[in-house]
C-alpha cells in the first residue's frame, strides 16, 4: 500500500512513485478523516500482517517539512501492527525550524515496525545519531527504477538549466551572460504544469514524462534540483550539478551513488555552472545530439 502519491509538479517526486513494484495503492488527503481511516482498516481487515507492506514517499521532506512528517505521523501511530517502510530519504534540517528536531526524533524512534530508507550517506548517518529503535537503510534513490529512458525527440536548446527559488536553493547568484551562439533556457520544472488524468497514478505518470521532457529539450543539462540529476543520468544527458551548502543535498547523493560517472560535473556554486556545462558541450559534441530548429516559428520549406 502506498500512502502519499505524489501528483504535484515536482518531477522528482512522480518519478519515486511511478517506478515498479506497488501493486495496491491508496492516496491519502492532507487531514485524513475517520472515514479514510476506516475505508483502510476495512481493506487490511483481511490481509495477513506478513502479506501487506506501507510504503511512505520517498524525496527530501524527512524532518525538514512539518506537514509530510505529520501525515506520516497519523499512520504509525494507527497501525503500529504493520510493517511500514519509508521510501528513499533525505534528511532536510530546515533552518526555520530547529525547535522541530525533537518531535521528529519522538516520532521516528522506538517503532520496531518500521524502516527508513536514506538516500545517500550524508543523511544516513545523521539518521543513525537522530533515530533509535527503528531500522534505518542506505539505499539510492528509487527513481532509479525506472531503468534507462531513450530520447524522443533532438533537444532545441544547447543548456537546460533548472533553476529553483525555495528554501532548497543554492547560495543566490546571478545568471552569468552566456557566450554568443549557445542557447540557455533557464526555468524551473515546477512550472511547467501537467494535464488533469482521470486517477493520482495515472497524473504522476504523466508528470514524470513531461519531467523526461523538460531535460531532453537540452544537449546539456544544469540542475539545482537532485531529480535533475537522477532523471538526466537515466536518459544518460551530460549535466552539471549545483551543490546547496549547507544542506549538501546533491553533493552528498553524487559522493554515494554516481561520482564514477564521466558526465557529470559538481560545482560548488552557481557562478561556476557555466563553465563546466560549456567544458561538457566541448568536450562531448561529436557525441550530443544535434540540436532542433532555434526559431521554432520560422516558416517551414513544405
Amino acid at each position: 500500500m502506498l500512502i502519499d502519491i505524489a501528483t504535484y509538479d515536482n518531477k522528482g517526486d512522480t518519478a519515486i512513485t511511478v517506478r515498479p513494484g506497488h501493486s495496491t495503492t491508496v492516496r491519502h488527503t492532507p487531514a485524513p478523516t475517520s472515514q479514510a481511516y476506516l475505508k483502510l482498516h476495512a481493506l487490511m481487515r483481511n490481509i495477513p500482517k506478513n502479506e501487506l507492506v506501507i510504503l511512505m514517499q520517498g524525496g527530501g521532506n524527512l524532518v525538514g517539512y512539518a506537514y509530510v512528517d505529520m501525515i506520516r505521523q497519523k499512520y504509525i501511530e494507527r497501525f503500529p501492527e504493520r510493517k511500514i517502510i519509508i521510501l528513499s530519504q533525505s534528511i532536510f534540517l530546515n533552518p526555520k525550524g530547529q525547535e522541530y528536531l525533537q518531535y521528529s526524533r519522538n516520532l521516528y524512534s522506538n517503532r520496531s515496525n518500521l524502516v527508513i530508507l536514506l538516500r545517500d550517506r550524508h543523511s544516513y548517518k545523521r539518521a543513525k545519531t537522530m533515530f533509535h529503535g527503528v531500522q534505518i537503510i542506505l539505499a539510492p534513490d528509487l527513481a532509479f527504477g525506472i531503468g534507462m529512458v531513450p530520447r524522443q525527440l533532438p533537444p532545441i536548446y544547447d543548456i537546460i538549466w533548472i533553476k529553483r527559488y525555495d528554501l532548497e536553493a543554492p547560495k543566490k547568484y546571478t545568471i552569468p551572460q552566456f557566450p554568443p551562439g549557445v542557447s540557455v533556457e533557464v526555468s524551473d520544472w515546477l512550472y511547467w504544469r501537467t494535464n488533469k488524468p482521470p486517477n493520482d497514478l495515472d497524473k504522476s505518470f504523466q508528470i514524470t514524462s513531461v519531467g523526461f521532457q523538460f531535460l531532453q529539450r537540452g544537449r546539456i543539462v544544469v540542475t539545482e534540483r537532485l531529480h535533475g540529476h537522477v532523471l538526466s543520468t537515466l536518459m544518460n544527458i551530460p549535466h552539471v550539478l549545483i551543490d546547496n551548502p549547507p544542506y549538501f543535498k546533491l553533493s552528498s547523493f553524487y559522493a554515494s551513488w554516481t561520482v564514477n560517472l564521466q558526465n557529470i560535473k559538481l560545482v560548488s556554486n552557481g557562478s561556476l555552472a557555466l563553465g563546466a556545462a560549456i567544458e561538457l558541450l566541448q568536450k562531448y559534441d561529436r557525441f550530443l545530439p544535434s540540436i532542433g530548429p532555434k526559431d521554432m516559428n520560422a516558416p517551414s520549406n513544405g
